[in-house]
């Protein structure tokens, strides 16, 4: 007879296999759990600068001193295209950025207020205008005469006498608009430089100050340059009264 095995032992083993098929049900329905990201380290607040540590000092020759910082560099001119320009190229370039100036104080503005007088006896945008445009042409006809080494007639006389000058010369010009006095003034400077270009460079002595002709165009420089800043202070007195 075979031994027969004990009563219990299959309900046993049957029930120790329901509960381990129950504990894996169990843990396959649990979510995994992921672990929390880490934290970044928090930033220092705008309020709490992290100070300069100080230069450390150094011992030369029983003194205490700052280790030398080397010197900064020279800074770049202003207007680097000139640098290696000759004496013509620099007065052309000096000619042609103060005539900039000039139609900056202008721009923008309106045919009536070009006829506005800030103060009695004083001229108007229109009447400052119309000198420049003098002023180019008497150049432009004294050009040949001062590479001579010969100063103009009109470039020696008084400042009355200057007055009278400008004012006949002035005169043919007075019945221009507005729009038509901006015409001449471009037309005008188109023809100096124009004449002006084609002057070679050498002798260099005649576009170098001392000499009559570069003299002349120095006086055309500074002439643009007075006029500017004259216009831009009659607009800057009408933007505020109380610097009228």
């Amino acid at each position: 007879m075979s031994a027969r095995k004990p009563p219990g032992r299959k309900k046993r083993a049957a029930s120790r296999t329901g509960t381990k098929k129950k504990v894996a049900r169990k843990s396959a329905s649990k979510p995994v759990r992921k672990s929390a990201p880490k934290r970044a380290t928090p930033r220092p607040t705008a309020g709490k600068r992290a100070t300069k540590k100080p230069t450390p000092l150094k011992v030369v020759r029983g003194r205490f001193a700052r280790p030398r910082v080397a010197k900064a560099k020279a800074s770049a001119p202003a207007f680097p295209q000139t640098k290696n320009s000759t004496s013509k190229q620099k007065l052309l370039f000096e000619l042609v950025r103060a005539r900039v100036g000039v139609h900056a104080a202008i721009q923008g503005l309106q045919p009536g207020s070009a006829e506005d007088i800030a103060r009695p006896g004083r001229w108007s945008v229109r009447r400052h205008i119309l000198h420049l445009i003098v002023i180019d042409r008497a150049v432009l006809n004294s050009i040949e005469g001062a590479l001579l080494g010969t100063v103009p007639a009109w470039a020696r006389l008084t400042p009355a006498q200057t007055a009278t000058f400008e004012q006949q010369e002035a005169s043919p010009l007075l019945h221009l608009d507005w729009a038509e006095a901006l015409r001449r003034l471009h037309a005008s400077r188109d023809h100096l430089v124009e004449a002006l270009e084609s002057i070679p460079d050498d002798p260099a002595s005649v576009w170098e100050p001392g000499h009559p002709f570069a003299d002349l165009l120095t006086r055309v420089i500074t002439g643009d340059r007075e006029q500017a800043e004259v216009i831009k202070r009659w607009r800057t007195s009408r933007e505020s009264p109380a610097l009228a």
